[in-house]
């Protein structure tokens, strides 16, 4: 059996309030956006391989605690001062 190729992945996540996420992974992470669908924006991860699709759904379930999405960085204090700097945080 050849093995089945992926050309890409999304991952699709509920929000509460679209807007707001949307400023978070634009602005403090700086992903750039790669589809607008009005209710779902989707945010490209990893070249054209790895994207993050953030959705406001009526009736989306409000509990997110099994929810775990990481982004791998080979330099995390960069990655969480450029965040910082990006929500006009301190450290």
């Amino acid at each position: 059996m050849s093995e089945l190729l992926i050309d890409a992945q999304i991952t699709f996540v509920y929000s509460g309030d679209l807007a707001r996420s949307a400023r978070f992974y634009e602005d403090a992470l700086g992903l750039p956006l790669a589809v607008d669908q009005g209710s779902c924006r989707i945010y490209r991860v990893l070249g054209r391989q790895a994207y993050l699709g953030i959705c406001q759904r009526e009736g989306a379930p409000a509990d997110a605690s099994s929810l775990i999405i990481t982004l791998v960085t080979s330099d995390v204090d960069a990655f969480y001062q450029r965040i910082i700097a990006r929500l006009g945080m301190r450290a």
